[in-house]
């Protein structure tokens, strides 16, 4: 049985806009950025856009994805939307 990674940081040369992402309370994903590691977002995920989120940290070679044009596209989608805490 495989399971896949829930919290994975990235160094900059990894994703130059995102620090860490935490996906251990799906449907909620936490979500540091390099520019400010230290102040956390907090989003609630579609469905179909968790599974991918688990997919991409789960996988070590990002194959030329970019984590931040990700998720960035996903905010504008509305596939994660901001949770005030």
């Amino acid at each position: 049985m495989t399971v896949a990674t829930l919290i994975r940081t990235f160094t900059e040369t990894e994703s130059s806009a995102i620090n860490t992402l935490n996906l251990a309370t799906l449907p909620m994903v936490q979500i540091s950025y390099q520019s400010n590691p230290d102040k956390v977002y907090t989003y609630e995920a579609a469905p179909d856009f968790s599974d991918l989120l688990v997919e991409m940290i789960s996988t070590e070679d990002l194959e030329g994805q970019s984590v931040g044009s990700t998720v960035a596209r996903a905010i504008r989608s509305g596939d994660l939307k901001e949770v005030q805490v």
